[in-house]
């Protein structure tokens, strides 16, 4: 038999876990339908305040999150009621070796990157905290859904409580206080992180699924050009994603809206742009001087070699067939002779 939560709820399966709870696919007995459950882990449910959280939650509007329900208590557990997302992950299209096109990635971090605009521009900011392929929906409708946002730990001040990581996705900043809380028994004392560390893991996130390849910083908490192992990437939006995964957090986009900015502009700041502008400016000079000649056929004023005057105007006899090439250097060897 299933096990119901709060009389309504009948759990299908586990389908995931994160840094703050286990989340389960459940059923929704009244409404007939899938729900999403997530359940608060044990040791840290007495930071959550479920007062505040089911006024953040519940606020929530956005077409890259899926709608909050509900918040419940059951015998003695704490779980989040979110609308069930159909798809898959990107961490399952990863684990099957899936790639993806350039194109396709860019639209997705934009996205992505809006959605944290929305969260980070909330009232207090939340932080998600733990953004990695695993907590990204692939959507069948194209659109990618972001899960597992740690509203619980995001209501108090401009930081979040850090109570987890990811390796390979969470930043230098939230390891370190991470490992720190550890050892603090005073959670006044616990160290927090801001929006920047969620900058950082949408860097790392879309570098995995640029090429195949969790990031892996080295000493100095650089993570390997991602031109180096994608060197068909396009440059400007190689430097994106590795300014986001910039080790020091004052050296990163210090805000999503930013990367949205670069991300507009990067048709603009690419190479082979720049390329196409040049030659559109190539063929603007000609075309101007096209025009030119076209006008000058109409009226040829030139100056007499001996009184080094101007002397009269004559126009030009029709020519049956004239290259713009031949027109162009006619035009130019006549100026030369002025």
């Amino acid at each position: 038999m299933r096990k119901c939560i709060a009389n309504t709820y009948e759990i299908v399966a586990r389908i995931g876990s994160g840094n703050s709870g286990i989340v389960y696919k459940a059923y929704h007995k009244n409404l007939n339908k899938y729900v999403v459950l997530k359940k608060v882990k044990e040791d840290i449910k007495d930071l959550v305040n479920a007062r505040a959280e089911v006024d953040v939650l519940k606020n929530l509007k956005h077409p890259y999150l899926p709608l909050v329900e509900n918040f419940v208590e059951d015998d003695g557990d704490i779980y989040t009621v979110m609308e069930f997302i159909p798809g898959n992950s990107f961490r399952q299209y990863l684990d099957a070796g899936t790639s993806f096109p350039e194109s396709s990635v860019i639209i997705w971090i934009r996205q992505i990157a809006s959605t944290l605009v929305y969260l980070h521009k909330q009232q207090p900011p939340i932080i998600h905290s733990d953004l990695k392929p695993g907590n990204i929906m692939l959507k069948p409708d194209g659109n990618i859904c972001l899960i597992d946002f740690n509203i619980s730990f995001s209501v108090d001040g401009n930081n979040a409580y850090v109570t987890g990581y990811t390796k390979g996705y969470a930043s230098p900043e939230q390891i370190e206080a991470m490992k720190y809380n550890q050892n603090q028994t005073d959670r006044s004392l616990w160290k927090k992180i801001d929006k920047r560390s969620d900058i950082y893991s949408l860097g790392a996130t879309v570098y995995h699924i640029m090429t195949g390849q969790k990031p892996e910083p080295d000493e100095s908490g650089c993570v390997p050009d991602i031109q180096a192992l994608k060197p068909e990437i396009n440059e400007v939006f190689a430097s994106i994603i590795m300014k986001c995964l910039e080790p020091e957090p004052q050296k990163r986009y210090q805000q999503a809206e930013d990367i949205l900015e670069d991300l507009k502009n990067m048709p603009l700041k690419s190479q082979a742009y720049r390329s196409l502008l040049k030659k559109q400016r190539r063929t603007a000079v000609v075309l101007s001087a096209w025009f030119c000649v076209q006008h000058l056929q109409q009226v040829v004023i030139f100056r007499s070699k001996k009184k080094n005057s101007l002397i009269t105007k004559m126009p030009l006899q029709k020519k049956k067939s004239v290259s713009v090439r031949e027109i162009m250097r006619n035009w130019i060897s006549g100026i030369r002779k002025q």
